[in-house]
Protein backbone atom coordinates (compact mmCIF):
# COMPACT_ATOMS: atom_id res chain seq x y z
CA UNK A 1 0.00 0.00 0.00
CA UNK A 2 1.36 3.43 -0.97
CA UNK A 3 1.22 6.07 1.75
CA UNK A 4 0.13 9.62 1.05
CA UNK A 5 2.35 10.94 3.85
CA UNK A 6 6.08 11.27 4.49
CA UNK A 7 8.02 11.21 7.75
CA UNK A 8 9.83 14.57 7.76
CA UNK A 9 12.10 16.76 9.85
CA UNK A 10 14.22 19.88 9.48
CA UNK A 11 17.87 19.47 10.38
CA UNK A 12 21.39 20.77 10.24
CA UNK A 13 23.11 18.41 7.83
CA UNK A 14 26.92 18.25 8.00
CA UNK A 15 29.09 18.38 4.92
CA UNK A 16 31.59 15.56 4.38
CA UNK A 17 34.43 17.33 6.22
CA UNK A 18 32.31 17.94 9.34
CA UNK A 19 30.89 14.40 9.16
CA UNK A 20 34.47 13.03 9.14
CA UNK A 21 35.38 15.20 12.14
CA UNK A 22 32.30 14.00 14.04
CA UNK A 23 33.18 10.41 13.26
CA UNK A 24 36.79 10.87 14.38
CA UNK A 25 35.94 12.83 17.53
CA UNK A 26 33.14 10.47 18.50
CA UNK A 27 35.07 7.27 17.82
CA UNK A 28 36.20 6.83 21.43
CA UNK A 29 32.68 7.47 22.71
CA UNK A 30 31.26 5.04 20.19
CA UNK A 31 33.70 2.33 21.24
CA UNK A 32 33.06 2.98 24.94
CA UNK A 33 29.28 3.01 24.56
CA UNK A 34 28.72 -0.41 23.04
CA UNK A 35 25.35 -0.60 21.32
CA UNK A 36 24.68 -0.02 17.63
CA UNK A 37 26.71 2.77 15.98
CA UNK A 38 24.78 5.14 13.75
CA UNK A 39 26.20 5.31 10.22
CA UNK A 40 28.08 8.60 9.64
CA UNK A 41 25.91 9.36 6.60
CA UNK A 42 22.99 9.70 9.05
CA UNK A 43 24.66 12.27 11.33
CA UNK A 44 22.57 15.42 11.74
CA UNK A 45 21.06 17.77 14.31
CA UNK A 46 17.27 17.79 14.29
CA UNK A 47 15.83 21.30 14.41
CA UNK A 48 12.14 20.41 14.11
CA UNK A 49 10.69 16.92 13.96
CA UNK A 50 7.41 16.91 12.05
CA UNK A 51 6.53 13.21 11.98
CA UNK A 52 4.18 11.93 9.29
CA UNK A 53 3.07 14.82 7.10
CA UNK A 54 0.72 14.69 4.09
CA UNK A 55 2.84 14.60 0.93
CA UNK A 56 0.91 17.51 -0.59
CA UNK A 57 2.04 19.71 2.33
CA UNK A 58 5.73 19.51 1.32
CA UNK A 59 5.61 22.55 -1.02
CA UNK A 60 4.09 24.61 1.81
CA UNK A 61 6.83 23.47 4.20
CA UNK A 62 9.48 24.46 1.67
CA UNK A 63 7.84 27.85 1.12
CA UNK A 64 7.67 28.49 4.88
CA UNK A 65 11.32 27.48 5.40
CA UNK A 66 12.47 29.72 2.55
CA UNK A 67 11.09 32.72 4.47
CA UNK A 68 13.60 32.19 7.30
CA UNK A 69 16.64 34.45 7.34
CA UNK A 70 19.56 33.58 9.58
CA UNK A 71 23.26 34.37 9.64
CA UNK A 72 25.91 31.75 9.02
CA UNK A 73 27.54 30.76 12.30
CA UNK A 74 29.91 28.23 13.85
CA UNK A 75 29.02 25.64 16.43
CA UNK A 76 31.46 23.67 18.55
CA UNK A 77 30.57 20.08 19.38
CA UNK A 78 32.64 19.25 22.43
CA UNK A 79 30.72 16.97 24.79
CA UNK A 80 29.62 13.35 24.66
CA UNK A 81 26.81 11.97 26.75
CA UNK A 82 23.97 9.51 27.04
CA UNK A 83 20.21 9.53 27.53
CA UNK A 84 19.18 6.48 29.57
CA UNK A 85 15.48 6.53 28.56
CA UNK A 86 16.20 6.40 24.83
CA UNK A 87 19.57 4.62 25.23
CA UNK A 88 21.27 7.03 22.83
CA UNK A 89 24.86 8.25 23.10
CA UNK A 90 25.42 11.65 21.53
CA UNK A 91 27.81 14.49 20.73
CA UNK A 92 26.67 18.06 21.43
CA UNK A 93 27.82 21.58 22.13
CA UNK A 94 28.41 22.52 25.78
CA UNK A 95 26.58 25.75 25.00
CA UNK A 96 23.95 26.19 22.30
CA UNK A 97 24.95 29.06 19.99
CA UNK A 98 22.49 31.96 20.08
CA UNK A 99 22.04 31.96 16.26
CA UNK A 100 21.01 28.29 16.47
CA UNK A 101 18.40 29.02 19.14
CA UNK A 102 17.07 31.87 17.00
CA UNK A 103 16.99 29.67 13.87
CA UNK A 104 14.92 27.04 15.68
CA UNK A 105 12.53 29.69 17.05
CA UNK A 106 12.10 31.22 13.58
CA UNK A 107 11.54 27.80 12.06
CA UNK A 108 8.78 26.94 14.53
CA UNK A 109 7.23 30.37 13.99
CA UNK A 110 7.14 29.76 10.23
CA UNK A 111 5.72 26.26 10.76
CA UNK A 112 3.02 27.62 13.07
CA UNK A 113 1.52 29.44 10.08
CA UNK A 114 0.80 25.95 8.72
CA UNK A 115 -0.74 24.80 12.00
CA UNK A 116 2.34 22.81 13.03
CA UNK A 117 3.34 23.26 16.67
CA UNK A 118 6.52 22.18 18.45
CA UNK A 119 6.52 19.03 20.53
CA UNK A 120 6.71 19.33 24.29
CA UNK A 121 10.45 18.59 24.47
CA UNK A 122 12.84 21.51 24.71
CA UNK A 123 15.41 21.86 21.95
CA UNK A 124 18.58 19.91 22.78
CA UNK A 125 20.99 20.06 19.83
CA UNK A 126 22.93 16.81 19.48
CA UNK A 127 24.29 14.35 16.95
CA UNK A 128 23.22 10.81 17.80
CA UNK A 129 26.23 8.48 17.64
CA UNK A 130 25.02 5.13 19.04
CA UNK A 131 21.64 3.49 19.70
CA UNK A 132 20.81 0.79 22.27
CA UNK A 133 23.59 1.89 24.59
CA UNK A 134 23.69 -0.36 27.69
CA UNK A 135 25.26 2.21 30.05
CA UNK A 136 26.14 5.85 30.47
CA UNK A 137 29.05 7.95 29.38
CA UNK A 138 29.83 11.60 29.31
CA UNK A 139 32.90 13.75 28.96
CA UNK A 140 34.36 16.75 27.26
CA UNK A 141 36.23 15.96 24.09
CA UNK A 142 39.94 16.62 23.81
CA UNK A 143 39.38 17.96 20.31
CA UNK A 144 36.31 20.04 19.49
CA UNK A 145 34.41 19.62 16.25
CA UNK A 146 33.88 23.01 14.64
CA UNK A 147 30.78 22.95 12.47
CA UNK A 148 30.36 25.96 10.16
CA UNK A 149 26.57 26.17 9.78
CA UNK A 150 25.73 27.58 6.37
CA UNK A 151 22.30 26.04 5.77
CA UNK A 152 19.62 23.70 7.05
CA UNK A 153 17.59 21.04 5.26
CA UNK A 154 14.20 19.40 4.98
CA UNK A 155 14.77 15.66 5.33
CA UNK A 156 12.61 12.63 4.62
CA UNK A 157 13.07 9.60 6.86
CA UNK A 158 12.31 6.14 5.53
CA UNK A 159 12.35 3.43 8.22
CA UNK A 160 13.96 0.23 6.98
CA UNK A 161 14.67 -2.99 8.91
CA UNK A 162 18.39 -2.12 8.80
CA UNK A 163 17.78 1.44 10.06
CA UNK A 164 16.53 4.79 8.82
CA UNK A 165 17.43 6.00 5.34
CA UNK A 166 17.41 9.77 4.96
CA UNK A 167 16.80 11.77 1.79
CA UNK A 168 17.45 15.50 1.65
CA UNK A 169 14.50 17.16 -0.04
CA UNK A 170 15.65 20.78 0.05
CA UNK A 171 18.46 22.98 1.44
CA UNK A 172 17.85 26.46 2.85
CA UNK A 173 20.99 28.64 2.85
CA UNK A 174 22.00 31.18 5.46
CA UNK A 175 21.61 34.81 4.58
CA UNK A 176 20.18 37.89 6.24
Amino acid sequence: MVSDSERLFFALWPNDAVRDKISTAGRQAIEAAGGKPIPPENYHITLAFLGNVPRDTIPELIFAARSIRFPAFEMQLDRTGYWPRTQIAWLKPSATPSPLEKLVAELWLALSTLGITPDEHSFAPHVSLVRRVPGGLGRLLDQKVVWPVRDFALVQSDAQPSGSVYSLLEHFPAGV
